[in-house]
């Protein structure tokens, strides 16, 4: 089955009317002799898998426990492997680790629907053929009521992440990116990762696939260093160096945000990155190995994330004592006065819910850390 530029939609909301269950081989043109070739599943019609092969029970399981950290994974699959009665089931066995307690399914289904749609970002606009199998037994499923992801759901979820790809213009996620000399200190880290990833062949896309990061958040990343002359990419000139040296003029205070949502980053960052140095971790690990490596005058901090929440690690930071003092700002999409009490007594600074707009983060912030001109 042929499907054109922009088609592909299609093709998924009609096997959702049709409560399609089983596999779509997806191979999409990329405009060059190489095709992207993706494997989809569906459960009643519902996605609930996108990814190069269909995994084993046992692979999603480890796909798991790497993506929520689950450090007693493989003795819990021990304990579980006599008592599952289908071992070619991955819902059987996801359920059993849902039950044994090392995970809740609003955990997990947020990362796996992150996947799902940054597959489909690099698919939707192309056009290619796809074959449908209905005699894959693949019964992966979520929930206590076995649900998958409707359309209309990952559709604003991409819709919302092309409008901060059009602020990112001209970074696509089909941009080819280059190193070039600019001006400034990288740091060892982001040296180490242009060594090893940006070599003038691979896309943005695909550097984002091989090292685990979000190609939205990689862009924005990848705009900051284009700005001062690190990076160019074909019909693009890099910035001048003394537009860069204009721009490090201004003394701005470096901010960490820690939040599992690359939007919700993006988001942070475009609205204060003209005033604060903004630094982004999606963990609490990250969080702490910043926090040691920077100067960090305020931490803006997710309650809800995957591994260790917001309030955890708040109340981790405060027993340090270099961090005692330093201005943490929870950010909740909850707005009630039991979180808002938590949130004190984990020692944090200001509470604040989402979505967090310019307008109403820019005076907290400055009242916490004024920006100020450095002296001549």
């Amino acid at each position: 089955m042929q499907f054109q530029a922009g088609q592909l939609s299609n093709l998924i909301i009609q096997l959702e009317r049709e409560r399609f269950t089983g596999t779509a081989l997806v191979n999409a043109d990329v405009g060059t002799e190489e095709e992207i070739s993706k494997v989809f599943a569906f459960w009643k019609g519902e996605l609930t898998f996108v990814g190069d092969r269909l995994p084993s029970p046992l692979e999603f399981a480890g796909r798991i426990k790497h993506k929520l950290n689950i450090t007693f994974m493989d003795s819990a699959l021990k304990v579980l492997e006599g008592r599952v009665k289908n071992r070619d089931s991955v819902r059987e066995l996801v359920d059993f680790i849902n039950r044994f307690g090392l995970f809740k399914w609003e955990d997990l289904e947020p990362l796996i629907e992150r996947d799902i749609v940054l597959q489909l970002e690099t698919l939707l606009a192309r056009s290619g053929e796809v074959a449908l199998d209905r005699e894959v037994d693949f019964d992966l499923s979520f929930g206590h009521d076995c649900h998958g992801f409707r359309w209309e759901l990952l559709r604003k979820t991409l819709v919302q992440r092309q409008q901060h790809w059009q602020a990112l213009s001209p970074f696509t996620p089909a941009t080819v990116v280059s190193t070039s000399a600019g001006t400034g200190v990288l740091s060892q880290d982001i040296k180490a990762h242009l060594d090893t990833w940006v070599d003038g062949r691979r896309p943005i896309s695909k550097i984002a696939v091989q090292t685990n990061i979000d190609s939205l958040e990689l862009a924005y990343r990848y705009s900051k260093l284009f700005k001062q002359g690190w990076l160019i990419f074909p019909g693009a000139v890099a910035s001048a160096p003394e537009n860069a040296r204009v721009e490090s003029t201004a003394y701005r205070p470096v901010l960490l945000s820690v939040d599992d949502s690359p939007i919700v980053q993006v988001s942070i960052q475009r609205a204060i990155s003209d005033r604060y140095e903004v630094l982004c971790a999606k963990s609490a690990v990250e969080a702490l190995n910043l926090l040691n490596k920077h100067k960090v005058e305020l931490l803006l901090l997710d309650v809800t994330m995957p591994d260790i929440d917001g309030l955890e690690l708040c109340r981790t930071i405060r027993n340090i004592g270099k961090f005692r003092d330093l201005p943490v700002i929870m950010l909740t999409a909850k707005d009630g006065l039991i979180d808002k009490v938590k949130g004190q007594f984990a020692g944090s600074t200001h509470y604040m819910t989402k979505p967090v707009d310019r307008e109403k983060l820019l005076p907290v912030l400055e009242k916490y850390i004024p920006v100020r001109e450095e002296a001549a």
